[in-house]
């Protein structure tokens, strides 16, 4: 779809040319729109694998974790 012509009048006039690989800023910005709100998909995707995979795997108690505590 072209969506820039240049016409002859400011209405309702012959077409003198037209750019086939014109794209509107709207469509520009929606890209970049489109393409953060995918990025900001992947990060919480992935802060919730992160989050699972700890859940599943948790630490194993440190023995040694009151060995240097004082008894005061």
């Amino acid at each position: 779809m072209t969506t820039f012509m240049l016409l002859m009048l400011v209405v309702g006039g012959p077409t003198l040319g037209e750019n086939p690989f014109y794209v509107s800023p709207n469509q520009i910005r929606a890209l970049e729109k489109s393409n953060k709100a995918g990025n900001f998909a992947k990060k919480i995707k992935a802060k919730t694998r992160r989050k699972m995979h700890d859940l599943s795997d948790p630490l194993e108690p440190d023995e040694f974790a009151d060995m240097w505590k004082d008894d005061e």
